[in-house]
């Protein structure tokens, strides 16, 4: 273990912590991953418009992390969870929450519905061409 693993992200304008930890790259990072998905709660944030594609670039290893976020109760969470991290990630590792998104964007609950997870989860399942509808995407 080195230092890394306790530099934390302090406020929504940590630069300075966030810029160490992008740095440092994964697999150093790996004791931090659900502390960095805290920091993509609110896109609104700062250093969530940073962090997202960091984790995004960290492909599968994040999942336990990003799974965590999306079993918690804060439904906007798991909104910047979907846009920002799942919808940008490569087809094939997306896939893996293919049937999430598609309970989300056709059978969301109330409150999944007031919180637009049905809208940002059909966008994604458009994204990557998974809709019947979809021109770009294609039965095999």
């Amino acid at each position: 273990m080195t230092a890394l693993d306790q530099i934390k992200i302090r406020d929504k304008s940590d630069f300075e912590h966030l810029s160490l930890i992008i740095e440092a790259g994964f697999p150093a990072v790996e004791p931090l991953l659900s502390h960095l998905f805290e920091w993509i709660q609110d896109m609104n944030w700062p250093v969530a418009k940073r962090l997202a594609p960091f984790l995004v670039s960290i492909g599968r290893p994040m999942f336990p992390a990003l799974n965590e976020a999306l079993t918690s109760s804060d439904l906007s969470w798991h909104y910047s969870c979907i846009d920002s991290v799942i919808a940008e990630l490569p087809e094939e590792l997306a896939g893996e929450y293919r049937e999430l998104l598609e309970r989300l964007a056709y059978n969301p609950t109330p409150h999944e519905k007031q919180q637009e997870l049905n809208v940002v989860a059909l966008d994604a399942i458009r994204k990557f061409g998974w809709d019947s509808t979809s021109s770009s995407g294609q039965n095999e």
